[in-house]
């Protein structure tokens, strides 16, 4: 995850250097090349940003947003989840325990 974060923010402070700038400045710019620059480093820090989150949670959680609008993606909480299947499998386990120890007493051991 260090790797990836370090990444993004390398990435985000070389592509703007490798875009065109064009002739005429864009307003948001206001006439500055510089601001135009900062503006651009922002957005691709968001961008991969959310791709990195994305990737991670999806590759390591194994989960996808439940929605994207425009406010940002809308995650499930991975604390809940994590202890509601932790609980889910600890009472799998007791149950296979018991029933190993009612086999074990049905073969008289």
């Amino acid at each position: 995850m260090r790797l990836g974060s370090g990444l993004v923010a390398l990435l985000s402070l070389v592509l703007p250097l490798l875009m065109h700038v064009p002739e005429s400045l864009p307003s948001t710019a206001m006439g500055s090349v510089l601001l135009l620059y900062l503006e651009r480093v922002l957005a691709v820090f968001a961008i991969l940003l959310f791709l990195l989150v994305f990737l991670y949670r999806s590759l390591v959680h194994g989960e996808l947003p439940r929605a994207v609008s425009g406010r940002g993606a809308e995650w499930t909480d991975l604390a809940d989840s994590s202890s509601s299947t932790s609980s889910e499998l600890q009472t799998q386990v007791d149950e296979l325990r018991a029933a190993i120890a009612e086999i074990r007493e049905t073969l008289g051991e």
